[in-house]
């Protein structure tokens, strides 16, 4: 089961366009936070959000933001065998794109929850599915 990790981001600029605000006043005069939770490296990304009238509301929800963009996150690549084509009484195990699963691997020791975002389908080979 291959599976891939790839990061967004550890540092965050933000920016208020409309009334100039940064969250340099609640943040030791830096435009930027930083999270290097998961990588050392310096992966700058920016984020313009007109919606806040105070520069600690902005500051917050960006560590919030930034939380989430510096982890890395998981691709897997799985062959499957879909239990609803086969017996009706799984149906209520069907799937489709946009759906989230759980990830179950016990010789590869996975749990992991996953949305599917690709699926190849063979309609000669229903159990060739990916």
């Amino acid at each position: 089961m291959p599976y891939l990790f790839f990061g967004n981001a550890t540092n965050l600029t933000i920016y208020f366009a409309e009334l100039k605000l940064t969250i340099e006043s609640v943040n030791n005069n830096l435009k930027y936070i930083s999270n290097y939770q998961y990588s050392d490296k310096i992966l700058q990304a920016y984020w313009i959000d007109n919606r806040y009238t105070k520069a600690q509301d902005l500051y917050d929800d960006a560590v919030i933001r930034l939380n989430n963009l510096s982890k890395p996150k998981k691709s897997y690549s799985v062959d499957i065998i879909n239990l609803a084509d086969n017996n009706l009484s799984y149906k209520l195990l069907d799937y489709d794109i946009g759906d989230s699963i759980t990830l179950i691997s016990k010789t590869n020791n996975i749990k992991d929850n996953q949305r599917i975002k690709k699926m190849s389908i063979y309609p000669l080979e229903p159990d060739a599915m990916v």
